[in-house]
């Protein structure tokens, strides 16, 4: 049934409607474009403290010093990312050639205990002068992949000169695959501790295992065409 309403009533009503729609309108433009503002106020907040995390490392790391920086690659071979055994052989096998000792022999097997880096233990049986003995235990401390010295037993060399002495040793090698992620940018860092700014240049004085390059031969054949 249609409603006839008076010109006057009509004349109200119709404005009415029109700022009913309008205030709608406007409250749902005004909720969307507070929500907007809060998104852009966080961008901005979040932004601001990926700058403040950003300024912090830049200062942190310009601060460090060029040789503990030269030096933190030394870690790579101090711990290792994988077996170790073979570089800790041969870096017996130098030190006992620089320190005049006779290694008679070497063996290692694999670290079973629990709750421990992976690792070997390498049993080997020296014999030489004392003193070279005692320099070739000296230095195991000072060379990398890093050792641990379990056990070293000194008793008379079998040959029966007094001078030589003939040395048991059990030492443990360890290595420790590295991060297979890296922390966010947006992650703050802590500077290192004195402790750890010396340790780090403590790692410039290991013996690092030396890699032998061969160097390419030249062809000797005179022949020009091998065909």
């Amino acid at each position: 049934m249609k409603i006839d309403l008076p010109p006057d009533i009509k004349i109200i009503v119709l404005p009415l409607i029109s700022l009913l729609i309008l205030a709608v309108f406007g409250v749902v433009i005004l909720k969307l474009g507070f929500a907007k503002f809060m998104t852009q106020q966080k961008q901005i907040s979040d932004t601001q403290q990926e700058i403040r995390v950003l300024e912090q490392k830049n200062t942190i790391l310009s601060s460090v010093s060029p040789s503990i920086a030269q030096n933190a690659n030394l870690f790579s071979f101090a711990l290792p990312g994988e077996d170790s055994t073979a570089m800790v052989i041969s870096q017996l096998r130098t030190l006992s050639s620089s320190t005049g000792v006779v290694i008679n022999s070497m063996s290692s097997r694999p670290n079973t205990k629990e709750n421990i880096m992976p690792g070997e233990n390498i049993s080997l049986n020296i014999s030489g002068p004392v003193t070279a003995a005692f320099d070739f235990l000296n230095n195991l401390p000072g060379i990398a992949p890093l050792v641990l010295v379990n056990t070293a037993i000194l008793g008379q060399d079998k040959s029966g000169n007094s001078g030589n002495s003939n040395v048991d040793i059990i030492i443990n090698s360890y290595w420790s695959p590295y991060p297979v992620t890296i922390p966010a940018t947006t992650e703050p860092i802590n500077d290192l501790s004195a402790s750890e700014k010396d340790m780090i240049s403590q790692m410039a004085n290991l013996k690092i295992p030396v890699f032998a390059e061969p160097a390419p031969q030249e062809a000797t054949s005179s022949r020009s065409n091998p065909f």
